[in-house]
């Protein structure tokens, strides 16, 4: 048996068990007339049943959080409410009984609420902890990639540019020459050309220069390029100058979509439509991908989702919101909003 059913079945137990002992006096007859006397006769045996049946509805606040104490006292009010209407005469019980019912109903609330809250707290600190990590790491990954790329691509080229340039020094025949200078023309060029790529991934001078839906645009082109994957980015509305925050988080959360659908989602196709309104900005990225299933947004970190961490901190950041819809073979569906 599951836990949690366990622990269902002891509470409902412990509830019957409860309410039996407080109708016993007033059904003793059952027995033969042998508990019209003594402790089972007295008041104090009333109110003995009454702290008894407070235990499961405080189990079930602990086991079940607001809702399970809440059903909990419900049930245990209901279930002793009808000794003031049939076997007592005298109104007093009724209203001892229902604040009973409301002292159950604020203590099982308030108990599941508390640890509702430190358990939302917890999650929160853990998903911090593990977010705070996964920063760390990846700040080393990327100026490890930064070192290899800088090393492998540009300071290699440069070094076999100066010693063909060394070569050169003792060429004598101006036809070759000629042709060696040709060659190294286009080796410079490749080396700017990768190094101008290299700088537009870090920090693009055309979102400066030209802005948001230029910078989109040129972010989808040159993601066509690339072959894996068919973008397409669609301007809606009349284009504005908007603050430069803004501007940088949605250009790095559509970049960081746009990998995640080329990456882990294996998409095809991805439709990315920025849209102007009178006091917002909104971006929708839709892929084709095989889609996922979305954990509640304080189990993003706990799921290993970082870059959806990532996105969802930087849109808060700049004063917006963060929304992903996905299922699993149905795509997925980023929207941000960003106040413009």
């Amino acid at each position: 048996m599951p836990k949690r059913a366990r622990h269902f079945v002891l509470i409902v137990l412990w509830l019957a068990a409860a309410v039996i002992l407080f109708y016993v006096p007033d059904v003793s007859w059952l027995a033969g007339g042998k508990l019209n006397g003594g402790f089972w006769k007295g008041q104090g045996f009333r109110e003995l049943s009454l702290l008894l049946l407070l235990g499961p509805v405080i189990y079930a606040a602990v086991v079940f959080r607001v809702r399970g104490g809440l059903a909990t006292a419900l049930v245990a009010s209901v279930a002793i409410l009808p000794y003031a209407f049939l076997f007592s005469p005298e109104t007093d019980p009724l209203f001892r009984l229902i604040a009973f019912a409301i002292i159950a109903l604020l203590l099982g609330g308030f108990i599941g609420l508390q640890l509702n809250n430190q358990e939302r707290l917890e999650k929160q600190h853990a998903s911090l902890e593990n977010f705070l990590s996964e920063t760390i790491g990846a700040d080393e990954r990327q100026k490890r990639y930064l070192a290899r790329e800088l090393h492998d691509e540009s300071l290699q080229a440069l070094v076999d540019i100066s010693h063909d340039i060394d070569e050169l020094e003792e060429e004598q025949d101006a036809e070759r020459l000629k042709e060696s200078l040709e060659r190294l023309r286009h080796e410079v060029d490749g080396v700017v050309e990768g190094t101008r790529r290299f700088i537009l991934g870090l920090r693009p001078p055309l979102l400066e220069e030209m802005g948001i839906a230029t910078s989109l645009k040129w972010l989808a082109d040159d993601m066509c390029e690339e072959g894996e994957l068919e973008v397409s980015a669609t301007i809606e509305g009349e284009e504005r100058p908007i603050p430069d925050p803004v501007e940088l988080a949605v250009f790095r959360i559509a970049q960081e979509t746009l990998n995640n659908a080329r990456k882990h989602a294996r998409a095809t196709r991805v439709d990315l439509t920025l849209t102007f309104e009178k006091d917002r900005l909104r971006l929708r990225v839709a892929d084709n991908g095989t889609g996922f299933t979305v954990p509640p947004p304080d189990q993003l970190a706990t799921d290993g989702k970082f870059g959806l961490v990532g996105m969802a901190e930087r849109a808060r950041l700049a004063g917006g919101s963060f929304k992903i819809d996905s299922a699993p073979g149905q795509g997925t569906t980023v929207t941000l909003e960003m106040p413009a």
